[in-house]
């Protein structure tokens, strides 16, 4: 049983690996077939902080067109605590459209949202592009408060980034 629960909200176009992202940080496996996220999926998790367990409670939003329509007329997110925005690294033009999920977590207030680049073992590991791009964004608005980029296949930076999630809900 857990002491507190911690609302969290992954968001980031389709295919960009936000359920894969969550396989592997909920049960450490990769899972290669993955099927289209319909509306909203729910995740859990319970963690341990200076003697507390929290449980986490992942809304994976998802990414096609039809359901971001959904989630900008609902209340669905309210209650966030914190975000992961995904976009995927092979693909330039899935950073476009992070600005409608950074608008979206934006209205729940100053919530911390963790900008994800995804498949990093998917590059030749030159991101310096695309970086410089996010990191444009992390001026612009104080809710966003890093990047970080992760591979589900290898792990790396897997639990990092839902950990520096984690610690920044905690110093609010």
């Amino acid at each position: 049983m857990s002491d507190h629960i911690i609302k969290l909200v992954i968001a980031g176009d389709g295919g960009v690996g936000k359920t894969t992202l969550l396989n592997r940080y909920i049960h450490d496996k990769f899972e290669s077939e993955t099927k289209l996220t319909k509306g909203l999926e729910f995740f859990s998790k319970n963690i341990n902080i200076n003697d507390k367990t929290y449980e986490l409670v992942i809304w994976d939003l998802g990414g096609q067109t039809q359901f971001k329509k959904l989630f900008a007329k609902s209340k669905w997110i309210e209650g966030t605590l914190g975000a992961l925005v995904l976009f995927d690294l092979t693909r330039f033009n899935s950073l476009n459209n992070i600005y409608f999920w950074l608008d979206l977590l934006d209205q729940q207030g100053d919530i911390p949202i963790l900008i994800v680049g995804s498949k990093l073992d998917m590059t030749d590991g030159d991101t310096k592009n695309i970086d410089d791009v996010v990191l444009s964004t992390l001026e612009v608005n104080d809710n966003y408060f890093d990047y970080i980029k992760t591979s589900s296949l290898t792990g790396e930076n897997v639990n990092e980034s839902f950990e520096l999630l984690i610690r920044k809900i905690m110093s609010k």
